[in-house]
């Protein structure tokens, strides 16, 4: 767990849980975890992935053997994904907590063309995973083979904002 420091009107250090983030197995989702009384988060559904093996811009569900790599390498994408989101204040002060889901288009290969938002918590908090999303890939990702042909994918990839 990450834990920031804040300073308060008085510069008393506070502590906030508020910018905690757990990956959870094989990237079934992100988690960012807020201070407050709310029960635990419900589960995450696992990332999925969607091919246009034909080149014709229509993608088709499918379930993966070997999930597509950042170039950084999985870990490392997460550890540095973990510190790039950050809880917005807003959303924090308003109680808003939810899972937005990514839409990331990847190309041929392996750059991260769009990332747009598939599902909505709130204006704030989709702009901060969509933010920290496109940061931590950068470089991109090592190039999806289908039939040992570079293809475009999409992934649709949970994060969860939850304030527990």
């Amino acid at each position: 767990m990450h834990f920031r420091t804040m300073m308060d009107l008085n510069n008393k250090p506070l502590q906030i849980i508020g910018i905690v983030l757990l990956l959870f197995l094989q990237w079934n989702g992100l988690f960012a975890q807020g201070q407050t009384s709310q029960p635990k988060p419900p589960p995450i559904a696992p990332i999925q992935y969607f091919i246009d093996s034909n080149g014709d811009d229509i993608y088709e569900n499918i379930q993966l053997e070997n999930e597509p790599i950042p170039w950084q390498g999985k870990e490392e994408f997460k550890r540095y994904f973990s510190s790039l989101i950050k809880y917005p204040a807003m959303a924090m002060e308003n109680q808003i907590a939810g899972i937005v889901i990514l839409r990331v288009l990847i190309d041929e290969t392996g750059r991260v063309v769009s990332v747009e938002i598939a599902k909505s918590v709130s204006k704030e908090c989709d702009e901060a995973a969509r933010k920290a999303f496109f940061q931590a890939t950068t470089k991109g990702y090592a190039p999806l083979l289908l039939n040992d042909k570079p293809v475009k994918y999409k992934m649709e990839l949970p994060v969860q904002f939850w304030l527990g």
